[in-house]
């Protein structure tokens, strides 16, 4: 029984062992749980993933490409040693990717292309060529990328690759096909962001322009290399790097595709070959709708020829229930150069947003109502993609050019030389290119005389790096300071920075070397230093070192606190650049302060040049004015400080007599406010009378060098001035149009703004002179002043309505701005004299008894003729008299006191919200005045007296009203002028001695070629079959 008991303890103790070794099997030493070894820890070398996959190595780096799959490190790799590593998983996945099979295909028929070639047996070998496998990447974009927002987050490498390969020109190593297809797709995604102004940012560098642009909330930045002729390189590897192209151009396809499905669009665009060989980068793409009306049947391309059978109505039908059924499957299935799926994705968000930052929505209409005009020597393509997005247009050196070089709607010329061409028009501005780039990143038209050819532009800072990211430049630093303390008031005090610079200097060799130890025994140094002196001299060698030192950065200073005769130019200038942000110098300023009751300084300048589209901002808030109280700033959107007509003067006004700790809206209605505002408004214009009285001071001073005087000895400065534009003719150029306004709208200081028009005249040549000017230079008897309105100078100098005024040498003056005809409603008289249209009736001259009895006569004489002609036009003039305005021509049409000149009906004409109602009241009441002198009017009165009033004569009536309401300038009603225009055939066709009822020549019978007729049958063959 002992022995039974023993053993059976034996036994589970063995059991137990077994148990216990079962428990620590796969544990280590201190109990712990070993790590199971799995497949993704497994690697395998690129020799063995060769093998296993039976491909060759160029295919194995190839489908690792396109697969995503790169080699890895393991960590416990042999040091030294250069073998490639991969998941084993990842060469496991590869194994079953049909891209292999494709690949192996392709490579047999390459065997067998080889093998024709050696045989020399060409047929065959062009045969199998043609034959060769193709493979498609749309299942490895809908594997890499699942949804749309996961491509475009991978797409800055696409697009940097994609339009690098598109500036190649082709080579042995790079076919063609592919630098053409890689421009298209560049040309596709520039297309639509130029479509959906989605451009942010631009940086020109010497490695090219970095682009960009916010798509579905997605930034993309990408790099287009400069125009320059990209030669291949022997150091680059260009299988891997087709390789990444080839994966590239499929995902640049795929978002091309989604991006334009998502605006409506067709897709792929086709390209306009004229506009493209013209040298058009994405003018040339034709954007077009992708939808198609399902009821009804599009028309064929060529008419059919009469013989054909006309369709009946089952075969229309069918055709209308296959094209449905074709456009269903559009709808499902992808074109054949597509990838992705054809209905957007729920992920796809709108492309055009209204909800955007204020800054955003400026950008993209920054070049709104712009038109560039750019020279070859630019870069066309670069420049074309910001005016595009940014609301703009633009017109190059070419024959489908949209624009061309003299046309007048151009507002802008870019110019990369170092002088503009000659001959331009004054209202265009030239620029460098940068102007484009900086205005960008800047959010604003900057001033363009910093930017003119041949200067040295600011500059060009990256918008692409922050202040926090180290590096700051001296440039944007006083930019940023300058905002900050306008806009703060705290521009009183100065700023200092630290900014680095490198200097020249001497490296001394010993500075490096260690220190010696201090001998204990002083002596013998002492005695051994001359003997050392000479050893241990320093050697030196210029190098260049980086110091530190403290600059000046904020020069905006509080000025209006100091007195102005402390004050430099110089200082005057670097305030006005500082507050205003311009980089150029000020046409004038002035400097004053009032006491009294209510105490105020203030600095004005009036800028050189005015902004763009200044007068379609008329009449919005103006920020060129900013309000401080004790020297901190309130705000810089009051109205009261200045009116509207001075919305373009810049400056400051600091007032200690205003409350500091109220809202700017109490404010508004503080009495202080307004009187600052009247006392300026007088400051202003005074600082404008004074530009004008500079002016007409040198003009004396001129006149007084012609009549032989000796005049003071000028400086150079004032002799270069002399040789181009006064001060005031630049400001009455940029700023003419406000002062007409201000004489519309200010009564009270209308006496002092008609003092600062300026006008073209009879006598005043190329010059503009002033309407006190005009009166100094009046004859004696002369009692008004005479003016006419048109279009040009020119053709206001040819007018018959001025002919009677020229001939006894009055000076007239000549309108040719649209706001002129609002002007002079307001200014009556100037000085006591009358200002009268010329173009308007009862002109009313000296004239004696003699003059009166002669006019008499002539209506007595001519009652005849006037009577007719009134008869024979009818209600279209209100009265024909006798003229007191021609002496040349025959007829003339006026308008009378109570109308509309014809310039004013062109006026009102332009205007979308016109009252058609007043318009056709207004515009009937004309007057016909004849010529009594004329042999014409003479010869048709005689006519009429012999009873002679047939339709020839009616005729002869007619023609000259309808000749002389365009010589007046009128604009014919459609019926007079289909009625002109037919009166003008019959006289040609008289003239030539053609009768008028001739018949027209047959047409030539063009005789057709063989080729042709053969090519009718084949369309004619296949547009059957497509029907049936």
């Amino acid at each position: 029984m002992a022995k039974a008991g023993e053993a059976a303890k034996a036994r589970a103790d063995r059991k137990a062992h077994i148990k216990q070794k079962k428990k620590f099997k796969n544990r280590n030493a201190i109990g712990k749980a070993r790590k199971n070894v799995g497949s993704a820890a497994k690697y395998i070398t690129r020799t063995q993933a060769v093998k296993k996959l039976q491909v060759t190595l160029k295919d194995f780096r190839r489908l690792c490409i396109l697969k995503g799959i790169y080699p890895r490190e393991p960590k416990k790799k042999f040091k030294g040693g250069n073998t490639t590593y991969y998941f084993a998983k990842d060469v496991a996945f590869l194994a079953h990717e049909p891209l292999l099979d494709k690949f192996r295909e392709q490579k047999a028929f390459l065997k067998k292309i080889r093998r024709a070639v050696g045989r020399h047996d060409k047929k065959i070998a062009m045969r199998l060529d043609a034959r060769r496998p193709e493979y498609r990447l749309d299942h490895l974009i809908r594997e890499r990328y699942p949804t749309f927002l996961d491509a475009l987050h991978e797409l800055d490498d696409a697009l940097c690759l994609v339009h690098l390969f598109a500036s190649i020109a082709p080579s042995q190593y790079v076919e063609a096909s592919r630098v053409h297809n890689c421009n298209r797709l560049a040309r596709e995604f520039q297309a639509y962001v130029t479509q959906t102004r989605s451009l942010r940012k631009v940086f020109v560098s010497i490695k090219g322009f970095y682009y960009q642009a916010e798509i579905s909330g997605v930034t993309l930045t990408w790099i287009v290399p400069h125009a320059f002729a990209q030669q291949p390189s022997m150091q680059v590897d260009y299988r891997v790097m087709l390789s990444f192209l080839e994966l590239y151009e499929a995902l640049m396809t795929f978002v091309n595709f989604k991006l334009y499905h998502s605006l409506g669009l067709a897709y792929p665009p086709q390209i306009d070959a004229q506009r493209d060989d013209s040298g058009a980068f994405l003018s040339a793409m034709l954007l077009r709708s992708k939808a198609i009306d399902s009821g009804s049947v599009a028309a064929p391309v060529a008419a059919a020829p009469s013989s054909a059978k006309a369709p009946t109505q089952s075969q229309l039908q069918a055709l209308k229930r296959k094209l449905e059924q074709v456009e269903r499957d559009a709808a499902v299935e992808k074109p054949s150069d597509q990838v992705g799926g054809g209905a957007p994705d729920d992920d796809l968000a709108p492309m055009l947003d209204d909800s955007v930052p204020d800054e955003i929505a400026t950008l993209r209409t920054l070049f709104k109502g712009c038109v560039f005009f750019c020279g070859r020597e630019s870069p066309i393509a670069s420049l074309e993609l910001l005016v595009l997005a940014c609301g703009g247009k633009l017109g190059w050196e070419g024959e489908a050019s949209a624009f061309d070089a003299a046309s007048a709607s151009i507002t802008h010329q870019v110019v990369d030389r170092p002088c503009a061409p000659s001959g331009l028009p004054p209202t265009r501005e030239v620029v460098q290119p940068q102007w484009v780039y900086d205005c960008v990143n800047a959010r604003s038209l900057l001033p363009t005389h910093a930017y003119r050819p041949g200067k040295l532009c600011p500059p060009h800072l990256s918008p692409f790096l922050d202040g926090s990211e180290g590096y700051t430049p001296k440039e944007r630093l006083q930019a940023a300071i300058g905002e900050m303390a306008t806009r703060d008031g705290e521009i009183d005090g100065e700023i200092d920075a630290e900014i680095d610079r490198e200097i020249d200097g001497d490296d001394d060799e010993g500075e490096e070397e260690e220190e010696e130890e201090e001998s204990e025994d002083e002596e013998e140094e002492i005695e051994d230093a001359e003997d050392e002196e000479e050893d241990d001299a320093p050697k030196t060698k210029k190098v260049k070192k980086t110091v530190s030192d403290w600059e000046l950065i904020n020069d905006a200073k509080a000025l209006w606190t100091r007195n102005p005769a402390d004050i430099t130019e110089e200082e005057y200038k670097s305030f006005y650049q500082s507050l205003t942000k311009d980089f150029g110098e000020p046409l004038t300023h002035t400097h004053f302060s009032a006491e009294g009751e209510v105490e105020f300084k203030s600095i004005l300048y009036i800028p050189k040049e005015a902004g763009h589209d200044v007068y379609n901002d008329y009449y919005k808030k103006q920020n060129n004015l900013k309000l401080y109280v004790r020297r901190v700033m309130i705000t810089d959107e009051f109205d009261e400080l200045l009116p509207k007509y001075l919305g373009f003067i810049k400056g400051v006004v600091d007032s200690d007599s205003l409350p500091l700790n109220v809202s700017r809206e109490m404010l508004q209605q503080n009495k202080v406010l307004k009187v600052i505002g009247k006392k300026m408004t007088r400051k202003a214009l005074a600082m404008i009378k004074s530009l004008a009285d500079a002016d007409k001071k040198d003009g004396d001073e001129e006149e007084e060098e012609e009549e032989g005087e000796e005049s003071p000895k000028k400086d150079e400065s004032e002799v270069d001035k002399e040789d181009g534009e006064s001060k005031y003719d630049q400001f009455w150029k940029s700023f003419g149009k406000y002062i007409k306004m201000g004489l519309i709208e200010d009564a009270a200081n209308r006496t002092r703004l008609a003092k600062l028009l300026r006008y073209a005249t009879s006598k005043s040549g190329d010059k503009e002179i002033s309407l006190e000017e005009y009166v100094a230079n009046m004859k004696d008897d002369q009692k008004n002043i005479y003016y006419i309105s048109g279009d040009d100078k020119d053709s206001l100098m040819k007018s018959p309505s001025v002919e009677k005024l020229l001939a006894k040498d009055i000076e007239i003056i000549f309108m040719t701005d649209a706001v002129d005809e609002y002007t002079v409603q307001h200014l009556t008289e100037f000085e006591g004299k009358r200002l009268i249209n010329a173009s308007r009736e009862g002109l009313k001259l000296e004239e004696g008894d003699k003059e009166k009895k002669r006019e008499e006569l002539y209506k007595e004489m001519f009652k005849p003729f006037l009577d007719f002609a009134k008869e024979t036009l009818g209600k279209k003039v209100e009265k024909v008299s006798i003229s007191k305005h021609l002496v040349k021509s025959p007829v003339v049409v006026l308008s009378a006191d109570y109308g509309w000149t014809a310039q004013m009906e062109k006026v009102m004409k332009s205007q979308a919200f016109a009252d058609q109602s007043k318009f056709e009241f207004m515009k009937s009441k004309r007057m016909f005045e004849v010529n009594p002198r004329h042999p014409m009017i003479i010869e048709l009165n005689n006519k009429i007296k012999e009873g002679a009033s047939d339709d020839n004569t009616k005729d002869a009536v007619m023609s000259l009203y309808l000749s002389a309401v365009v010589s007046a300038g009128y604009q014919l009603t459609p019926e007079d002028a289909q009625d002109f225009s037919s009166r003008i055939t019959r006289i040609v066709t008289s003239g030539l001695g053609v009768d008028a009822d001739a018949e027209l020549a047959p047409e030539l019978d063009v005789p057709e070629d063989a080729e042709e007729e053969e090519e009718e049958e084949e369309e004619e063959e296949s547009s059957t079959k497509e029907e049936l």
